[in-house]
């Protein structure tokens, strides 16, 4: 057993991990470990030689410290006696406690009392001028006056002395400066200054500064002025230069302090400038740029990497099993000035915990600085992308509610309580303005004073943390439920079981209620707790006291006191300052108050005694007799009712019992009364990371910033192509020459990338049915030129005119199909294409039966019988690429006859790309009976402020009464109703059977469509042509009665309804 531990602790010492690892396992009695006797005496013989090293350091670190207590002594002694002329004695009982207190300060440890012999020798050897005499019991030391006289002279006038001393003390600290390595990790530790320099250096500057007095030394224990001298000494030093090569600043990493490291990142941080830091490093205060880039890139790339392996973004200065709270808000940079190249609009989410020293937490393991100079030192990696990707959602009812229905309830008496805490603040400040003195400990300021009611608490500042911020907007609930999600996920790591708190402003709590009530089982009330930000609280109390106060006189008040100047005072009606405001506030309630007491006092005197009113009744008998008293008297309860209210949070804290104890709030500092509201740290968060964070030159440059992942699904099964829409974004290259290039160059390289993220892809053409619907439309898109399709063939110069006629599409669809059943795609993906009514499959299929034959004519609708097979095969991750917007609604109508878990739609290029989740669209019956709803819409359309209902009626009002003309009316219902029967057959028929492979439709003539020899155009009314019936439209713009100048009467006719008189005037 004993070899066991002694085995183990060698393996401590060596840092021996295949070791440790081996006897993790258990002892080694237990495992019957086996070794041999040479290996055995190898380790032991390291771990011997690890420990005398060791111990000759600090033995060696020991020795400097004592002789430089010694000469600290010595000086002392010599000091002491130049200031007193008389002879000097001094106790040896008293210089070795002097010795023994200065080596404790200096971190030595004394083990047994000081040997006084040994070191009245030592002062003896250093100074030869002093004699030990004993008393008794007693050493006394007194000097030989002519002798040291003698020998202080002639040092004083020796020059040479003088120098050779200087170069001796030079180098001595610098030998020990050359030997002192250090290296930074990431983290400033509480004593890395002083661990960063050698103990003879600190000491050296700290005698330069203070004097080498030891009494002097004792009272200056550590001075921030001695440390920072020190650090730029340790990181300016270098060993000599070869002779013949030139200078150059060169700086050793294992000599870098804390000091450099820290302006070099703070400068850049700050200003982002390079020549500032250069210029920094040049003049030996910092770290130079380069550096500083290396340290931020091994710093992040530490970070990411610690995220990725725990799966988890929590930063590590956070601590477990301690309540947290949250908070989400945009973070926005709007650069004004005229050089500025963008502007950016984010997220920030901030964790927030309050530490006490009751319950101080679990400290995390902190991060080591990882060091990879084969990397580039530039680039940070990538954060985990289900951290960056926010998933996109919609709300499934944007007017869902909660089915938590009760009443609200207001406590009076806290109220009333709380109003009076405050009466005694305003009686408080009255009794110190009369008195013009207080006694001690009262405070007149309203925080003061609250804080003085406070009870004293073991309190320490709160725990702040900003986690990594998105480039996306905060409004949309995509990012607000991603933001949730995140926050769950990182508070049940820090503290399981608790529920997440999350504060907000008003317009995200609206869409962070919408989000709970919408997914009631994952994000509901009972899964998160959202909390309406104090801050925003306060300010909207702010600017309804200044909407009350306003041109009621109280800033011309304000003005005239001397308290702030117009702009100012104008400023804290819209509360443009939180802290400005609020001061006005006070002095407001605190005037006011004084006045009311003033008057009451008056009245009081004036009044006998038989007529005397309590204060609380003579305020209400002021209130009903005088509107002007009853205005300023609301004023005064609304401004204490509001200073309350800052308070509240840590005065009366409710709901959990962790709430109980400031849960709501933030422990700014330790002291008392200074919480602040959750949102209000994260504004401040969010200024530090756009000030000294630097995050403002961050934003205008998007290189810059580690890019957030476009929203989009996580992986898909099937990504199923239109391929005419294909065809048209991928355009033949300058170095494409025939269509066998562009098959082989272009085309098929598309497909194969597609098939990096899907296990099928899919290719639905369009197909050219003669006399059909669409043959029509078609029409329309113009003509080009004719062109046969063969491998040899070279590509046309206009390939969208050569895309205009149909037979050219049509034998380019099939070539390509072709080239997709002979390309090598790689085993487990699959490829299939349509041609005509039947499907390729590369490789081949067994059966196909639910995909061909297929008569649908248009690739929208057939895209979904493919998604059908695909969700039929167990298929259930689908994405549709297409740009038609058709497909979003033939998605959306058959997704809920579907059983795919996802289907995706991307629409938009560039940074406007969406994916739009098809999946979670509801989708809503529509009845019968809708003509009125699309009269009312249709009327809308051409005037959105027109009251009429029906087509009719408006067309008769914009005509008539706004003077349109007949292109800028509505349709007459005729025509609109044939318009909604092509609109039903195409929506309802056609669409409504894009799942069923052939599908049966009606004839088009019964919907609202006409068939002639040129083939199916829209039958637009039942109405007969107005050309037919009337030669000239007339109408008058009388309005009183019709003269000379009438339309109406020049042509002899009566005023009908289309006439500015409606046919009710009467002719002249």
């Amino acid at each position: 057993m004993d070899m066991d531990n002694r085995i183990r602790q060698i393996a401590l010492d060596l840092q021996e991990e295949s070791l440790l690892a081996k006897l993790s396992a258990g002892d080694m009695v237990a495992l019957e470990a086996k070794y041999h006797k040479s290996c055995l005496t190898s380790i032991c013989n390291r771990a011997r030689s690890r420990r005398s090293h060791e111990l000759r350091a600090n033995e060696k670190d020991s020795n400097v410290v004592h002789g430089i207590v010694l000469a600290e002594l010595v000086s002392y002694i010599e000091d002491t006696r130049e200031e007193t002329n008389s002879l000097s004695v001094f106790k040896l009982s008293d210089l070795s406690k002097m010795y023994a207190s200065r080596l404790e300060q200096l971190g030595i440890e004394s083990t047994s009392e000081i040997h006084s012999t040994r070191l009245k020798n030592r002062i003896i050897a250093r100074i030869p001028s002093i004699h030990a005499y004993q008393e008794w019991r007693e050493i006394l030391l007194a000097f030989d006056s002519d002798i040291g006289t003698a020998l202080k002279r002639s040092q004083r006038d020796d020059s040479d002395d003088k120098a050779s001393c200087l170069a001796k003390a030079a180098n001595i600290v610098r030998k020990d400066m050359l030997e002192k390595k250090t290296s930074f990790t990431g983290t400033f530790e509480k004593n890395y200054q002083n661990d960063s320099i050698p103990q003879c250096l600190y000491s050296l500057v700290n005698m330069i500064l203070h004097g080498p007095n030891i009494r002097k030394q004792a009272e200056n224990k550590s001075t921030q002025a001695t440390l920072t001298v020190s650090q730029l000494l340790q990181f300016n030093s270098y060993f000599s230069n070869r002779s013949g090569c030139s200078h150059h600043d060169h700086h050793n990493r294992c000599r870098e302090t804390p000091l450099p490291i820290y302006l070099g990142l703070s400068i850049h941080a700050r200003t982002r400038k390079r020549d500032l830091v250069d210029n920094f490093f040049k003049l030996g205060l910092s770290v130079s740029y380069d550096r500083v880039v290396s340290i931020s890139t091994d710093i992040g790339n530490t970070i990411c990497r610690k995220f990725q392996d725990e799966n988890l973004v929590c930063p590590a200065k956070l601590r477990k099993g301690i309540f947290t709270t949250s908070a989400v808000d945009n973070i926005d940079h709007n650069p004004s000035s005229n050089t500025a190249k963008g502007s950016f609009h984010g997220t920030g989410i901030s964790l927030f915990q309050n530490v006490s020293r009751e319950y101080p937490g679990i400290e995390q393991e902190q991060i080591s600085l990882e060091h990879r100079s084969k990397l580039d030192k530039k680039k940070v990696c990538e954060l985990p992308d289900w951290y960056t990707d926010v998933p996109p959602c919609i709300l499934r009812d944007a007017n869902a509610h909660t089915t938590n229905n009760g009443t609200l309830r207001t406590d009076e008496d806290y109220l009333s309580i709380a109003l009076q805490d405050e009466i005694e603040w305003v009686q408080q400040v009255k009794r110190g303005v009369e008195e013009e003195t207080l006694p001690e400990g009262e405070m007149v300021s309203w925080s003061g004073y609250h804080a003085s009611k406070q009870q004293q608490r073991n309190l320490k500042p709160a725990v702040s943390s900003l986690l990594p911020l998105f480039q996306n907007e905060s409004k949309s609930v995509a990012m607000i439920r991603h933001s949730m999600n995140i926050i769950k996920k990182t508070t049940e790591h820090l503290n399981p079981g608790q529920v997440p708190v999350i504060a907000v402003d008003q317009p995200l709590f609206a869409v962070a209620k919408q989000i709970q009530w919408n997914w009631p089982q994952t994000h509901g009330e009972q899964n998160f707790v959202i909390l309406l930000g104090g801050l925003h609280i306060g300010m909207v109390a702010l600017k309804m006291l200044g909407d009350w106060l306003e041109d009621s006189g109280w800033t011309s008040a304000l003005v005239e006191a001397g308290i702030a100047n117009s702009g100012v005072a104008n400023s804290f009606v819209k509360a443009s300052n939180v802290k400005r405001a609020r001061r006005a506030h006070q002095l407001t309630a605190s005037a006011l108050y004084a006045l009311l007491n003033k008057a009451y006092a008056k009245r009081e005197k004036e009044m006998a005694l038989e007529h005397t009113l309590s204060f609380d009744k003579w305020c209400e008998e002021r209130m009903s007799s005088s509107p002007h008293f009853q205005f300023w008297h609301i004023a005064l309860q609304l401004e204490l009712l509001y200073l309350d209210m800052l308070s509240l949070e840590e005065k009366h804290p409710y709901v959990y019992h962790q709430f109980l104890n400031n849960g709501f709030v933030v422990q700014k500092t330790s002291r008392r009364f200074s919480s602040i509201a959750v949102d209000q740290a994260h504004e401040q968060n969010n200024s530090l990371v756009k000030g000294d964070g630097g995050a403002i030159g961050l934003t205008e440059n998007a290189e810059a910033v580690i890019p957030a992942v476009a929203d989009s699904p996580n992986s898909i099964d099937v990504t199923i192509i239109d391929g005419a829409a294909a065809i048209n974004m991928l355009k033949p290259t300058p170095a494409v020459k025939t269509f066998h290039d562009y098959a082989e160059h272009v085309f098929i390289p598309y497909i194969k990338g597609q098939l990096q993220h899907a296990k099928r892809v899919d290719v639905v053409w369009d197909e050219y049915t003669p006399n059909s619907l669409k043959e029509t439309t078609r029409k329309k898109r113009g003509r080009g030129i004719r062109r046969r399709v063969q491998s040899s063939t070279k590509l046309p110069s206009k390939w969208h005119e050569f895309l205009r006629v149909n037979e050219n599409k049509t034998e380019l669809f099939a070539f390509l199909a072709n080239h997709i059943l002979s390309a090598d795609f790689g085993s487990n993906k699959q490829v299939i294409s349509t041609l005509g009514q039947q499907v390729l499959c590369n490789p081949p299929r067994d059966n196909t039966n639910s995909l061909a034959p297929c008569d649908h004519e248009e690739a929208d609708t057939r895209m979904m019988v493919h998604v059908a097979d695909a969700v039929q095969k167990g298929l259930t991750k689908i994405l549709l690429r297409t740009v038609d917007t058709d497909v979003v609604v033939i998605a959306i109508a058959v997704s809920h006859t579907l059983s795919t878990s996802e289907l995706w739609i991307p629409f938009g290029v560039g940074k406007n790309l969406r994916f739009l989740p098809v999946h979670e669209i509801a989708s809503k019956s529509v009845t019968d009976e809708c003509m009125d709803i699309l009269e009312r819409f249709t009327v809308l359309l051409y005037d959105r402020t027109c009251p009429k209902m029906k087509v009719n009626e408006a067309r008769k009002m914009l005509f008539a009464q706004k003077g349109r003309s007949l292109e800028l009316i509505p349709p007459t219902r005729a025509a609109l109703v044939q318009h909604v029967k092509r609109a039903v057959y195409q929506g309802g028929y056609c669409w409504g059977q894009a799942t069923t492979p052939m599908a049966l439709l009606p004839s088009p003539s019964e919907w609202g469509w006409l068939q002639t020899a040129d083939g199916w155009k829209p039958f637009w009314s039942t109405l007969s042509d107005v050309s037919m019936t009337c030669n000239a439209l007339i109408r008058c713009g009388c309005k009183k009665g019709c003269r000379g100048n009438c339309s109406c009467r020049k042509a002899a006719l009566q005023c009908t309804a289309l006439c500015a008189c409606d046919g009710e005037c009467i002719k002249e």
